[in-house]
């Protein structure tokens, strides 16, 4: 069975909802590797930090700035 990035290729989701793509300057892909993401809505956007796979934890900092700035386009804030 195919990984979960496989399946989604085959059938990507759609929807209206602000969405951004935190890619990791050192992480398993690369920019243009989750690129594909940014067809699920027309409010995406993606952003690279600098970090690992765990870039939650690499870049607690930026990963928590790029949320925030997410929260007024969601109406969360």
């Amino acid at each position: 069975m195919g990984g979960f990035e496989n399946r989604f290729a085959r059938t990507p989701p759609h929807f209206q909802a602000p969405l951004i793509v935190v890619t990791a300057s050192a992480g398993q892909s690369d920019v243009k590797d989750q690129h594909f993401w940014l067809q699920c809505s027309p409010h995406a956007r993606q952003v690279e930090l600098t970090g690992g796979h765990e870039i939650y934890q690499d870049d607690v900092e930026g990963v928590a700035a790029e949320i925030e700035k997410l929260l007024p386009a969601a109406g969360g804030g």
